[in-house]
């Protein structure tokens, strides 16, 4: 009997349930019998047909050429041998060059060197056939995961810490493994832990993948990256809102992506150098660390990873503790001074709720302006209004509004009503920070460090360093009279508020500054200054249209130098009467409307799009009404 070789294969791992393989292999044995063929081996895939690179065909390839007394190989159908050009040609190969017979069992066609041109062109449209099909599969699979996109819905497997819900088509939070995706953000943000550190304390704490394996560095470094977990994902290079449930903040997602892309990056404190992982080299940059000198002295030294530098000396751990108390004595506050801040605290606390309402209403107001934008964007395209080009351009910009406004929304919904009690008790650690720095012991010292300040330097008798918030804003303020109370203009506006998130040393919380609050004492502040008269624009397009009209021979660059203006301001303002009357009427009735948000619609020719802009120069002009709200809000 001559000896054959047996491939059959399926798609994909969920076919391998169905009854697909054992059919094709059975019908392989039962043709094989009829012919008079002896099966040596067989092949049983799952691999798609359409990929350039198929491990088990280019074994089962590589095997037929190595044994010229197998003379035969056997496929079900001519789509279950290939459905690309690639793969075809290694078949013309075996065919020609080693004399090969291909045989499918279930059309009983026979392809080998003695058939004719016919035989060989159906062959070949046999092939194109299934590559057609295989594109048509590809191309409706691709259409159908963009759809599932752009409705907020993942595409694709679920990521580690989210599982695919087959019922509802969505991801669902993985309750084993979301936990360990939440702290490591929250330890990447710290700043305090590198990438390779994080995967020690998961893969301590049990964090494993979906297939039971340790995740790697760059594992952890991928999972940082990943957009998913706020809330919105990226697919085929877009980001897409996605309408799962997050897993983190947006805030906390940047905090750890500003902390993995910076400069600095903690290594592991092996031999428990207290101050390493602390300070940089102010001469090259590298790390300071620690080194055992007699077994018995701790000194340390710049690494001298870029080269030995001359004039820098090692220093010892004691004298360096003396020189890194002074960052910490400059933002201990005086007892007057904290007390003050806590009093200014407890009347800012009144006006924290009101505020934290008003900027929900504003945020989802807007949310619901963008939505609208994009709705009238794509009854736009539909009708062939718009552009492809600038329908992409204008969908990518909305989206990423709307992403930009829902993470404010839930900052603004995660801003601590207790902050109040949270920063009463960081003014009386400020009060404490530095005696309890001079009696803790070197460890403690550096947890202190660390929580004052980043990105300390050493030269050897001198440290520079950065503070942390809210610290640096005691560093400014701290020693000087603005402080103090009479000063109103000046402390407006830097009235204070204290989230607090968990620290892991036992000698204090960590607290910081919510810049909301802050950006709503400026508004506060700024409204409280006189402002620019309105001036419609469509009425001074009139009247500066009306001059030129009435003195002949008088052109723009003569009237811009008559108003000390420039030319293109006179040409800009005077264009705008080249829009529809109906828009400037209602210009001409409305307020907070520039010349610089018209000027666009000079150009538009379509009606409707022209309407749909207009109405969002409109959502975006200030009213008088939105002016009001403000100064009450100031007065009260």
């Amino acid at each position: 009997m001559n000896k054959a070789l047996l491939y059959v294969r399926v798609s994909s791992k969920e076919q391998e349930d169905g009854y697909s393989l054992d059919a094709q292999e059975k019908l392989g044995y039962e043709y094989a019998g009829r012919k008079n063929l002896k099966i040596v081996r067989l092949w049983k895939v799952s691999e798609s047909a359409w990929k350039q690179e198929r491990k088990a065909f280019g074994q089962m390839v590589d095997f037929a050429k190595r044994h010229k007394e197998i003379e035969h190989i056997i496929f079900d159908v001519l789509d279950r041998m290939t459905r690309n050009d690639f793969d075809k040609l290694k078949i013309h190969r075996l065919i020609r060059q080693h004399g090969k017979t291909i045989h499918f069992s279930r059309s009983n066609k026979i392809i080998n060197s003695e058939s004719g041109p016919d035989e060989e062109f159906m062959f070949d449209i046999e092939a194109a056939v299934a590559k057609k099909l295989s594109n048509d599969i590809s191309r409706k699979a691709a259409m159908g995961m963009r759809e599932k996109a752009e409705q907020g819905v993942y595409p694709s497997v679920a990521p580690i810490g989210y599982l695919n819900n087959q019922i509802t088509h969505q991801i669902d939070i993985d309750p084993e493994r979301a936990p360990h995706i939440q702290r490591m953000f929250a330890l990447m943000a710290t700043g305090n832990y590198s990438l390779a550190m994080i995967r020690n304390i998961l893969t301590e704490e049990g964090f494993r993948s979906k297939k039971g394996c340790v995740v790697s560095k760059n594992g952890v470094g991928t999972f940082i990256n990943n957009p998913v977990y706020y809330g919105a994902f990226r697919w085929n290079g877009k980001m897409y809102q996605g309408s799962h449930v997050p897993l983190i903040t947006k805030e906390l997602f940047d905090k750890a992506q500003a902390v993995m892309h910076g400069r600095y990056h903690p290594v592991m404190n092996k031999r428990g150098f207290a101050f390493n992982n602390l300070l940089c080299c102010s001469v090259c940059g590298c790390k300071v660390i620690g080194e055992i000198k007699k077994a018995r002295f701790i000194y340390y030294h710049c690494t001298f990873s870029k080269g030995r530098h001359d004039g820098k000396h090692y220093t010892p751990e004691k004298r360096l503790a003396e020189i890194m108390e002074e960052p910490v004595r400059q933002i201990t506050l005086s007892g007057d001074i904290a007390d003050w801040l806590v009093e200014a605290l407890r009347e800012a606390q009144k006006d924290s709720t009101r505020f934290q309402i008003k900027q929900m209403g504003n945020l989802k107001q807007e949310y619901v302006q963008i939505k609208s934008r994009l709705s009238r964007l794509y009854d736009a395209k539909f009708d062939g209004e718009i552009g492809g080009e600038m329908f992409k351009a204008k969908e990518i910009e909305y989206n990423d509004q709307l992403v930009e406004i829902r993470g404010r929304m839930e900052r603004a919904e995660g801003l601590n009503p207790n902050f109040y009690e949270d920063g009463r008790q960081t003014l009386e650690l400020s009060k404490r920070l530095y005696p309890l720095y001079v009696k803790s012991n070197y460890e403690e010292k550096a947890k202190i460090l660390k929580l004052v300040a980043s990105n300390y330097t050493l030269d050897d008798v001198t440290v520079g360093y950065k503070y942390r918030k809210p610290f640096s804003y005691f560093y400014e303020k701290g020693s000087r009279t603005k402080w103090l109370p009479g000063n109103k203009r000046e402390t407006k506006n830097y009235s204070i508020e204290f989230i607090v998130s968990d620290c892991p040393n036992k000698i204090t919380k960590r607290y910081l500054f919510v810049d909301e609050f802050k950006a709503f004492q400026d508004r506060k502040f700024r409204a409280e200054q006189p402002s620019k008269r309105y001036v419609n624009p469509i009425r001074k397009a009139l009247r500066w249209q009306a001059i030129l009209d009435r003195e002949s021979g008088l052109t723009k660059a003569m009237l811009a130098k008559r108003l000390g203006r420039s030319r293109v301001n006179v040409t800009q303002y005077v264009n705008l009467i080249r829009l529809p009357d109906w828009i400037q009427k209602k210009i001409l009735n409305t307020t907070g409307v520039s010349e610089r948000a018209l000027r666009p619609l000079i150009q538009i020719q379509n009606e409707r799009v022209l309407k749909a802009a207009f109405e969002e120069v409109l959502d975006q002009a200030v009213s008088p009404q939105k002016n009001q709200e403000l100064a009450d809000l100031a007065a009260s």
